[in-house]
């Protein structure tokens, strides 16, 4: 008869082993999860057997049930217990389907458990007239298969429990060992209840599954039980990029990952076990590491690598020493970036230092509506500084203390790049310094929250460009506007004006009468003295916002603005008087004369060429008529 109290003993380890399963199975831990946690669940029921039979021990058919009800949790047990093994030993998951197959004797067992009255296959049928109930005599079914598969996987992974054992480091072979003894201890207490060893009334398998339940749950708040996968582990361990070596509280080596190998040689496996020192001499690793005290510095060896090595030591919760932690890092391409680097850096510093350009850094000074109201110049190059302000330091002030020319475009230009993160140029023009004005462009870029600004001097190639543009655009004999000159001018003038609304404007076309005749007779030379004289005296008798231009000959356009007819009638008379007046060249007075063509273009007139057409046309009717003015069909006549 069992001692009292040990049914409620019982169901207290049943509860122990279901929070044990909740656990696993709620933290999710690594591979074996959730076989663990349906072995957890599987002992649960072995208890709670065990609690029934205990307390029912008179009540035959109650009895007989939960026993066969426990058969479950007993049937079950080894092949969740492999499974987790397995899976936490060798880092991958058992398919669904092997599973399956390894619980179809479990299944096919506790079948025959709850059909045993009809073929008596699991054991004998039990006398049900004597207390304590006799030892059964197990079946055939019980002897030659549910017992010895059943103990074949117990076995299986008992035995990869040991292998573990031996190849793990000091530092992870206490979970192993937790996990051995916690499953050697209720093995051997059933194969002793089993061949009928101890005596038939004795719980012994349950008493032994207590054990293991307090064996598992100290090893689950002490040293963190089924939280870490050794095949995990060393699959870390291996991945990491530098060489580490753990070392034991006796200087010896407990483990060293794959890098030891590439970075020193040192086979993970053949450095294991052996004093650090021993392995420092016969790999020639750097001797501070010998030293194991908690370091950080750098080392080159004498290959030229340069390594950086960092000793910690491994404590316990009391702060005392159990090992140490080596990790060294290989520094070479590191160093060598940094060199480089350097080189670089003064490389760059001596471009801007000697660049014949202006470079300056400019940082955004924001007012209280967040808006940029100016910038603080944080960096200057000799040049910038030379160009900007000769006598005062321009580095720390800002851009509205310095006041360069043009300031309201630049500090518009350095804010858009600041806001929109954009590049942005423009060229500007400053004071004369000796032989004329100078140019400069001005380019600025984002760099962080600052902008870069470098001014270039391009006064010698703006100069060449006014020139030709000088050459493309005026007459080179009488300083009036080409024809492509006024051309473009007048198309600009006339959309302004349309837009403003402003009065009619009338063109005027005027050719010289017998000036051919003065060319051919007293010379070209003399012809462009003439033309000279021709456009001084146009000049006189047009404003200075009208139009003069010269479009090659002896012909000459004036496109006088907002004007009306009288006015653009007496223009023409008055260029008529003026030409009329003898040109006095080389001693000489020479008589021309002109015929000047009209045409008044309505208000708001856009067309240049449709004016030209109108104009040249009167023009040459006036020539016909011998001179004078005529008017364009359209706009009137005399």
């Amino acid at each position: 008869m069992p001692p009292a109290g040990w049914s409620e003993a019982f169901l207290a380890f049943a509860a122990l082993y279901i929070a044990l399963g909740a656990i696993i199975l709620r933290n999710r831990y690594p591979e074996g999860a959730v076989a663990m946690g349906a072995g957890m669940f599987c002992v649960a029921i072995w208890f709670l057997g065990a609690a029934g039979e205990t307390a029912f021990v008179s009540n035959r058919a109650v009895f007989l049930f939960i026993r066969d009800v426990k058969y479950i949790g007993v049937a079950a047990l080894p092949t969740a217990f492999l499974v987790f093994l397995i899976e936490r030993l060798t880092g991958t998951r058992v398919r669904p389907r092997t599973v399956i197959g390894l619980l179809v004797i479990p299944a096919a067992s506790v079948l025959l458990i709850w059909t045993n009255p009809l073929h008596e296959l699991m054991w004998s049928r039990l006398r049900l007239d004597t207390v304590p109930l006799p030892r059964p005599d197990w079946g055939p079914a019980f002897r030659y298969v549910f017992a010895p598969y059943n103990y074949g996987l117990l076995a299986a992974g008992l035995v990869l429990l040991a292998v573990e054992l031996i190849r793990a480091s000091r530092l992870r072979r206490i979970q192993t060992a937790i996990l051995l003894i916690g499953g050697l201890v209720p093995t051997i207490a059933n194969v002793v209840y089993t061949v009928g060893i101890i005596p038939r009334d004795v719980q012994a398998t349950p008493i032994a599954l207590a054990f293991t339940a307090a064996v598992f749950s100290w090893g689950l708040f002490c040293f963190r039980l089924f939280q870490f996968n050794p095949i995990v582990l060393r699959t870390a361990f291996d991945a990491v990029a530098e060489a580490l070596l753990l070392i034991d509280r006796e200087g010896r080596v407990a483990a060293a990952n794959s890098r030891t190998r590439e970075l020193f040689g040192v086979e993970p496996a053949a450095a294991v076990g052996r004093r650090i020192d021993d392995v420092v001499t016969a790999y020639g690793l750097p001797s501070i590491i010998a030293a194991r005290r908690p370091v950080r510095t750098e080392e080159e060896l004498a290959d030229g690598r340069y390594l950086l090595i960092e000793i910690s030591d491994i404590a316990d919760r009391r702060g005392r020493v159990r090992g140490h932690v080596i990790v060294v890092r290989e520094m070479t391409l590191r160093r060598r970036a940094e060199e480089a680097l350097r080189e670089s850096e003064a490389l760059l510093r001596g471009i801007v230092e000697h660049s014949p350009n202006g470079i300056l850094r400019l940082r955004p000074v924001h007012a209280e509506n967040g808006r940029i109201r100016d910038f603080l110049c944080t960096f200057a190059n000799p040049t910038a500084r030379r160009e900007l302000s000769p006598d005062v330091e321009i580095q720390g002030r800002h851009i509205t203390e310095i006041d360069p020319p043009h300031i309201a475009v630049l500090l518009d230009l350095f804010r858009r790049v600041a806001e929109t993160g954009g590049t942005a140029a423009t060229r500007i023009q400053v004071g004369s310094q000796g032989d004329g004005p100078r140019w400069f462009s001005v380019i600025a870029n984002p760099i962080l929250d600052d902008v870069a600004v470098t001014f270039v001097d391009v006064t010698e190639q703006t100069r060449r460009e006014l020139e030709i543009e000088a050459v493309a655009y005026e007459d080179p004999l009488t300083g009036l506007l080409n024809r492509r000159g006024f051309e473009q001018d007048a198309d600009a003038l006339l959309r302004a004006r349309a837009c403003e609304r402003s009065g009619p404007a009338a063109l005027l076309y005027i050719d010289l009468d017998r000036f051919k005749q003065v060319n051919d007779t007293r010379g070209h030379h003399v012809g462009d003295a003439v033309l000279r004289e021709v456009a001084t005296r146009l000049r006189r008798c047009v404003r200075p916002e009208d139009l003069l231009a010269r479009f090659g000959g002896d012909e000459f356009v004036a496109l006088v603005l907002d004007t009306s007819r009288e006015a653009a009638r007496f223009v023409a008379e008055r260029i008529i008087n003026e030409l009329a007046a003898p040109f006095v060249v080389e001693g000489d007075a020479l008589a021309l004369g002109a015929s000047v063509g009209i045409v008044l273009g309505p208000a708001g007139t856009r067309s240049i060429d449709a004016l030209l057409s109108s104009a040249d046309t009167a023009m040459y009717r006036a020539k016909a008529a011998g001179g004078g003015i005529d008017w364009a069909h359209g706009a009137g006549t005399d």
